[in-house]
Order: structure tokens, then C-alpha cells, then sequence
């Protein structure tokens, strides 16, 4: 357990650590934080504000923030904030990930958007999404992406949403898991960074009633029909 001086009742929301081993902080009342051998440091966002939600290093050191005001980037020391004026579908961001290839996946209020080449692409409900609450995103290492929503979670495959988001294909296929595959509650809907992919590809998600864990690589449909009750 680490005190951090003068900030022992801040909610943190989410926790990320760059490549030179400080440890950046969301959190719902200070903004964003960081923590450098024991010296707790204020990092300043274009327009962030206090509230923020996860926070994303990627692999070519920028510090991604999501908000209710929208996305930030912080790279070099230059702030940058992000929002529907630069083709997002929502400026209420609940979660930002990496994946494997090094592209941005952003979850919004209003629909999925893909970063790609400075330019965001956007995948919603008339495309074949689940839901356009997205509250979790986190790309798996099997070429899906996979979304936490009010409603369970889905996933799509990683290129059939861009060859969508592209004007190559004209929807994407989505599979969901709900109560019947499993989960214990529907609502993966947490305030944060509360999905993770650990070393061994294997998902976690926080739920209203629990953890929920998958691997993708062994993951099965159970085509079975309920059973029926009169």
C-alpha cells in the first residue's frame, strides 16, 4: 500500500503504467495523476476537467484519457482533447484500448470509433452493433474486439469493422453473451478501466454481480435451444 500525500479520499478510477515505469492515475475528483518514485504529479488535459474515466498508454507513448467531455491525448508534452467535431459519434467516452496492431478502438455513448491514420471511423446500430452504449472495449489477440454494454457483451470481428467503417462492407456481424451463456448480470456498465486482457489472452470484465472471465481462443456456441416451460 503506497499513501499518496494529500489525496487520500480520491476515487480512482483506473490505473495505467508507461514504458518508463510511471504510473498515470484517472480519477473522479483530481483529474489525472501521476506518480513518479513516490511524488505524485497533476497532469494538465486540454479541457479535461475532473471527471475522467479509463486511461490508455499505447505502444508509442501516448497517454490516452477518456471522459464524459470527450478524448484526450497527451503525447510529448502537447494536450490535445477530441470530440464530435473530429468524427466521434459522442462526446461521452467511456473507454479507450490498443490493439495488437496498434490502432485506437474508443467506446462512446453513441457508437464504436476506430483511429486509424489521424482520421476516426464510426460503427453504430445501423452497422450491425449491439447497442451504441458502449462502456468497454478491449481488442482480444484472436482479431476480435469485444464490448461491454447495459446489455451484456458482444463481439465483432476486428476487420470485418473496418472494411464497415471503410464503405467496404455494409454491416458487421455481432455475437452476443448474456445470462444464457453464463454471465450473472448483464450490466458491464462500471465507471473506469473495468476490462482487462491478461498475458495469457484470457478477458475480464467487471459486472454488477461479479467477474466475468472468457477465452476467446476456446470459446464455443452453445446451439442447443432453452428448454421450455409452460
Amino acid at each position: 500500500r503506497v499513501a499518496l500525500p494529500g489525496l487520500a479520499n480520491v476515487r480512482v478510477r483506473a490505473l495505467a503504467e508507461d514504458a518508463e515505469g510511471r504510473l498515470w492515475i484517472a480519477t473522479a475528483d483530481e483529474g489525472m495523476l501521476r506518480l513518479t518514485s513516490r511524488r505524485v504529479e497533476r497532469q494538465a488535459f486540454e479541457d479535461l476537467g475532473h471527471e475522467v474515466g479509463g486511461v490508455t498508454v499505447a505502444s508509442d507513448g501516448t497517454v490516452w484519457v477518456s471522459s464524459i467531455g470527450g478524448l484526450h491525448s497527451l503525447k510529448a508534452g502537447r494536450a490535445r482533447r477530441w470530440g464530435t467535431a473530429d468524427g466521434l459519434p459522442s462526446d461521452a467516452v467511456s473507454s479507450v484500448a490498443e490493439d495488437p496492431e496498434g490502432d485506437l478502438w474508443v467506446g462512446t455513448r453513441g457508437g464504436l470509433a476506430h483511429l486509424h491514420g489521424g482520421r476516426f471511423h464510426v460503427l453504430t446500430t445501423q452497422q450491425g452493433l449491439e447497442d451504441d452504449a458502449i462502456m468497454q472495449v478491449l481488442p482480444d489477440d484472436t482479431g476480435g474486439l469485444w464490448m461491454g454494454t447495459n446489455r451484456g457483451l458482444f463481439h465483432v470481428d476486428r476487420r470485418q469493422a473496418i472494411d464497415v467503417m471503410e464503405g467496404r462492407r455494409t454491416a458487421v456481424t455481432s455475437r452476443h453473451l448474456g445470462l444464457e451463456d453464463g454471465l450473472r448480470n448483464v450490466e458491464i456498465n462500471s465507471a473506469g478501466s473495468s476490462a482487462w486482457k491478461d498475458p495469457d489472452g484470457r478477458l475480464w470484465f467487471a459486472t454488477r454481480d461479479g467477474l466475468a472471465s472468457l477465452d476467446p481462443a476456446r470459446l464455443t456456441r452453445n446451439l442447443l435451444p432453452p428448454p421450455g416451460a409452460i
